[in-house]
Order: structure tokens, then sequence, then C-alpha cells
């Protein structure tokens, strides 16, 4: 058995790391130094730009949805029957 997803998402948040997560870590702030970066900047521009491209991704996936499927359902609330109405047609 191992650490499910949602605690090791957890245990990262809180700036807990296993030893292997460590040494990855490590090889990333020592290039970021090589590089002339500050290790907390470039850390924090890698977290936006992995909320972006979700973000992204959703939008994207929530307009393919909306043209394949949602087309019909694109109406505004005022404009749908309610059921008084459907029983009077």
């Amino acid at each position: 058995m191992g650490e499910k997803p949602e605690a090791a998402e957890t245990r990262r948040a809180d700036g807990r790391l296993t030893l292997a997560e460590a040494r990855v870590a490590r090889m990333q702030w020592r290039a970021d130094v090589k590089a002339g970066l500050r290790s907390r900047v470039a850390t924090k521009a890698r977290e936006l730009v992995g909320e972006q491209s979700k973000a992204q991704t959703f939008d994207a996936v929530a307009a393919e949805f909306i043209e394949n499927r949602g087309k019909d359902r694109s109406l505004r609330h005022s404009d749908v029957p309610t059921a008084g109405a459907v029983a009077e047609s």
C-alpha cells in the first residue's frame, strides 16, 4: 500500500517531501541557480504556468462540450417553458 494521491498532495502543500522528491527538487533548484534564477520566483512561476495550463485545459474541454453537445442547451432560463405552459399546449 502506498500513499494516496490526496495525502501526497497535502504533504507536498505543507512543504514536506519524500527523499526522492527532495532529490528532484534539489536538482531543479541547482539548475535555477546556475541559470541565475531565484528559486522561489522560479518555483512560483512554474506553479502559475501549471495552474494556467489546467485552466486552459478546462476551458478547452468546456468549449468542446458546448460545441458538440450543448448547442441546444443555450436557452436562457426565461425561455424554458414552465410545467403549466407545457400542460396548456
